[in-house]
Parts: structure tokens; sequence; C-alpha cells
């Protein structure tokens, strides 16, 4: 006992120290090399994964109920690009017209947007006539560790260049998810955009003093970036796992409510989709983290659209372009990303946006009972008035201006 004491004592005076030396600053060298050697890392990553794991002692319930099984990403579609960790997936359907290229979020599994038959935001838009494409991320590795927002910004111009290419049309629609959509956003605003069709953004992160949310945890000071990462150089995924949950604690009652439907088939396998997401979370690069925490502080985004704008918009227009068409989707319920950040867009000089308001929160909007009666059929209707797909297609669902579970505005919300 007296050992495992004092074991104990030198490792808590050495996190002290560690946390004593850490910077706070977001130096991108300090992904590289951290305060204390890189063996402290893996000791550090090691203790983080058991606290997270003591965090997470409600999902043994999801092992019981073998939610990992579950099946997910079912839509067919088949990889025609790579780009170091990243893939590009283009889904089985009409192929033609104007293209729509998903762009995932930067955390997370990119299935989330392709979670299950009756709850994929993919399928849903293959079905409405479109020619689909995701890009996935990937799981980043050291190689992956150093590569920040603008790399991930300049990757999509080439999955751009990609896509046009292998379709033969001039012009690209891009639908971003939460960090995916704010990507799209500031490559639209930094570079040449005369291919770009339209952007509709879901929950994107743009002003980050919006009060709540990751923003809340993000801009303290006390917070400091080069405790979060591992020896590779990257957050771990189960620090990031169960830093969404701190946001919203509700794994006990998740879980009591896939106990209770277990033996329902269609709602359990719902519950099961959507649990095995949420497990398996993926690493985060730490050039990219400490970007992110940069951004949120000195609330670089808003900054970027208003400077970057104008000039794009005038670009647009020496190509003959009207201005860039936006749509911004928001949930009522959102406890990541605040309504209020996104809906900042349309406070922007210069900027044309329309608002999407849909029920439900940061995922259910995307996955929820309502979402194929909200955000689906009205994302496919705002694409198809841009001139995305192919206008011979028929069946399309018809623009909704007014709605109970989603609400579509032109301009300020």
């Amino acid at each position: 006992m007296g050992l495992l004491a004092l074991a104990i004592a030198v490792f808590l005076a050495v996190a002290a120290l560690d946390y004593l030396v850490a910077p706070s600053t977001t130096d991108r060298t300090l992904v590289a090399r951290g305060p204390l050697p890189r063996t402290w890392r893996r000791l550090r990553t090691r203790l983080a994964r058991i606290v997270a794991g003591i965090l997470a002692w409600p999902h043994i319930v999801d092992r019981l109920l073998r939610v990992h099984e579950a099946e997910v990403a079912t839509t067919p579609a088949e990889v025609v690009l790579r780009l170091g960790a990243a893939t590009l997936t283009r889904y089985d359907g009409p192929r033609q017209g104007e293209p729509v290229l998903l762009v995932h979020s930067l955390v997370a599994q990119p299935w989330i947007l392709d979670l299950a038959p009756g709850q994929s935001l993919a399928a849903s838009l293959v079905d409405a006539g479109f020619d689909v494409f995701l890009l996935d991320w990937g799981d980043p590795g050291p190689d992956q560790a150093l590569l920040g927002f603008d790399d991930h910004t300049a990757l999509l111009a080439a999955v751009e260049d990609h896509v046009l290419e292998i379709t033969g049309e001039p012009r690209i629609h891009l639908v971003g998810y939460c960090a995916g959509g704010t990507v799209a956003l500031v490559r639209s605003a930094l570079l040449s955009d005369y291919r770009l069709g339209s952007i509709a953004v879901i929950a994107a992160p743009v002003d980050c003093h919006v009060p709540g949310g990751m923003n809340r945890a993000l801009r303290r000071r006390a917070v400091k970036p080069v405790l979060a990462l591992d020896a590779d150089g990257c957050v771990p995924a189960q620090a990031i796992r169960e830093t969404f949950h701190m946001l919203s604690p509700r794994a006990l009652r998740s879980v009591r409510d896939g106990w209770r439907i277990r033996r329902q088939p269609a709602p359990f396998h719902a519950y099961a989709a959507l649990s095995r997401w949420v497990w398996e979370q993926r690493r985060l690069g730490g050039a990219l983290f400490f970007d992110t925490v940069r951004m949120v502080r000195e609330n670089a985004v808003v900054g970027v659209l208003r400077d970057g704008r104008s000039g794009a918009e005038a670009r647009r227009a020496g190509y003959g372009l009207e201005p860039l068409p936006l749509l911004a989707c928001v949930a009522e319920r959102d406890h990541i990303v605040p309504a209020g950040s996104t809906l900042a867009l349309a406070g922007i000089e210069g900027l044309h946006v329309d608002v999407l308001r849909c029920a439900g929160g940061h995922v259910s909007m995307l996955t929820g009972a309502s979402a194929g009666r909200s955000l689906w059929t009205e994302l496919a209707g705002w694409l198809r008035g841009h001139g995305a797909g192919s206008v011979e297609l028929a069946g399309t669902p018809r623009l909704r201006r007014r709605r109970r579970s989603a609400s579509l505005e032109a301009g300020r919300p």
C-alpha cells in the first residue's frame, strides 16, 4: 500500500507540474513537442482513457445490447478518391446534373450522414435525384497531426476539382455539417468560387462568441490545448466522446430507453445505430484542434467571412455570376453549436442567406423521426431551386415555405 500511495502521489505531482508548465497558447510547434517528454504524453493518454472509460460506464448496457453490431452506412456507394487519410465516396444513383458534395464535420464518424435506412441524409438526397458525394476527412495519425484548418480548406478545393472532373459538370453544390460547413464557408471566402453553385451549412459554427455549446469550454484560458494531445500529436477519441457527453449528460437516460425498446425491432435499430455512432468516435489532429481553439477565442470565422466575402462576390461578378446562395440550417435544441452561432451568417454584410429552422438537436435534426419531413425535404427543394441535380428528373419534393417542424426564411433571421 505504501508503494501504491507513493506512486499515486508522484503521478499527481507530475500532473500538476505538467499543467503549470503547459502554456495556454495554440503555438503549432507544441503539437510535435510538448513541455514535458513524449513518454509522459503516452502515460497521460493512458490515464485519460481510463478516466473516459469510467465516465462511460453506462455504455456497458449498450455492449450487452450489442449496439456495436448495428448495421450502419447501408446506402450503396463506392470510393472514388483517396487523399492521405481522406476519402471521397460517390453514392449509387442517377448520377445526372450538378453534383452535391456532403462535407462531414472534422470530428466523429462520417456515417452520421448515412446512418441507417430511414435515418440517412445521403440516401434522402439520392432518392430525390441528386448525384451525391461524401467527403470523409479520415482517421488522423502522426502524418495528419500537423494538418491545420487551412490544409483542410485546400483539401476540400482539391476534392471539388475531382468531383467536377469525373462528373463533367461546371458547378458543384456543398452541404457542410457542423465544422464541415465552417470549412466550406471559409473556402468560399478565400478561394476562387466560380465553380460553386450554392452552399448549405447544417449547424455550422460561425460566431464563436455566442454563449453555450463547445464555445463555452474552448474559450476558457484555463484550457491548455497541449494537454489534450497524445503521443502522436492528436486528441484521443475517448476524450472527444466524453467532452460531448459532458455538454449534455444523458447517457443514463439513453441506455435506459434503449433497454426498454430492446424487443421492438424498428425503434431499437434506430437507437442502436445512433448509439454506435456516439460510441465510435475518432481522434482529432493536434494542429486542427489548436486552430479550432484559436478560431473560437479570436472569433476568426466571422472576420474571415466579413473580410473575404466581398472579394469573393467581386470575383463572382467578374465571372458574370450571381451572389453565392447560402442556406443556414439550425436546430432549436442544439447543445453543441447554438443556433445563434450559425445564424450570425445572416448578419454579415454582403451575404445572401436563407434560414431553415428545424426541430430537434445537433444530431437528431439529421436522423430524428421528423428529419425526413423537415430538413431532408426542405434541403432537397432548396438545392433543386439553385441548380443542383438534373432538371429532367421528376418527383423531387417541392420547397414549402412554412411548416410546423421547419421553416425557411429569406434574409436575416
